[in-house]
């Protein structure tokens, strides 16, 4: 029974080392690995985007769908530089490159989207007529309050001045 006992604890260890050291068997001694999480502006996570790996010393690409955590993996890649593509529709293709993998190295990327198309971009219109209200005033530059020939230089005697409405042709009337 004791013999029996043993053997169940060690299929277990060996079970648990399998499980816990997955990374490092993704690979061999002369690869690396990439994985990674995509994710959108708000953090939530971004299933089925597509991801291109493109080695740039040889030009292979590699593809990959991020899965329903938005969770992806390349696995026993050789040593090089490479470029990443993340795509998903309704967001902006994002690009990641001169991503360099070491052998025996479990790189990992975290990738966030920016939604296609956003702009910020503000357009104020403004019309010169004012239908608003019967209110009438006028702005007046800095370089006009200084030529005025004010006694004590009191911009305060400003606000005294009559406003009067001028037609073309009109003046000083």
């Amino acid at each position: 029974m004791l013999a029996k006992a043993s053997s169940s604890q060690s299929l277990g260890f060996c079970l648990l080392v399998l499980v816990t050291a997955f990374e490092v068997f993704a690979q061999s001694a002369s690869t690396g690995a990439l994985s990674g999480t995509v994710i959108d502006p708000t953090g939530a996570v971004v299933p089925k985007a597509t991801i291109t790996l493109r080695n740039n010393g040889t030009g292979q690409l590699l593809t990959a769908v991020t899965d329903l955590e938005g969770l992806y993996r390349f696995s026993l890649l050789p040593p090089g530089q490479y470029e990443l593509r993340v795509e998903r529709a309704g967001f902006a293709p994002h690009i990641v490159r001169e991503v360099m993998i070491q052998i025996s190295e479990v790189r990992r990327i975290p990738v966030k989207l920016a939604v296609q198309g956003a702009r910020e971009e503000l357009e104020v219109e403004s019309s010169l007529l004012q239908t608003e209200g019967a209110a009438l005033g006028r702005v007046i530059d800095g370089s006009t309050i200084v030529a005025l020939p004010l006694v004590n230089r009191n911009y305060t005697q400003i606000l005294g001045l009559p406003s009067t409405i001028e037609g073309p042709g009109q003046c000083c009337g």
